[in-house]
């Protein structure tokens, strides 16, 4: 694996319809939002999709516990895996009426825009209970648990 941290990173900024493309192989992420919106219909949802030539899907263990490189369970009823019940996915079930216009909607050309992504001065900050250290710069590799929370 990687011994140094990244020394350059580029930030697209999310936006309603926006789709960002790039190279998985390569350490990525979603910047959370600032708190909690002020309406349930205002909260940012962030949907990764990934394609690989090659994967091994990975089963649900004994546990049930959600993880990486499983299949989009079928949106017609409730997934249960090891003792416990899903039901988020049945959420992206689309009624009659907005199934049609999906359909119809793929038919129209693609109006896609090109985002320049932005390349930020600094990848990694060291955060404190302080606050970050002002010149952003950390020398050592933190801990794989230190930045990403599952």
């Amino acid at each position: 694996g990687d011994s140094a941290l990244a020394a350059r990173g580029w930030l697209v900024f999310p936006r309603p319809g926006r789709l960002a493309i790039f190279d998985g192989t390569v350490l990525h992420g979603v910047v959370p939002g600032r708190g909690a919106p002020a309406r349930r219909e205002d909260r940012r949802v962030t949907w990764m999709v990934a394609f690989w030539r090659d994967v091994a899907v990975r089963p649900f263990g004994q546990d049930g516990l959600p993880g990486s490189s499983r299949p989009l369970p079928p949106t017609s009823e409730p997934f249960v895996a090891g003792g416990r019940s899903y039901t988020w996915h049945q959420q992206l079930r689309l009624d009659e009426a907005t199934a049609a216009a999906v359909r119809s909607a793929s038919e129209l050309p693609a109006s896609g825009e090109a985002v320049v992504p932005i390349e930020l001065p600094c990848v990694w900050e060291q955060v404190t209970d302080e606050g970050a250290t002002p010149s952003g710069v950390t020398e050592e590799l933190p801990e794989y648990s230190s930045c990403f929370q599952f």
